[in-house]
């Protein structure tokens, strides 16, 4: 998801629903 690349967070979910 480049379009919440400003938060790592976010993107750490998105790659892992975890």
């Amino acid at each position: 998801c480049q379009m919440r690349r400003g938060l790592p967070r976010v993107d750490r979910v998105l790659s892992s629903p975890s």
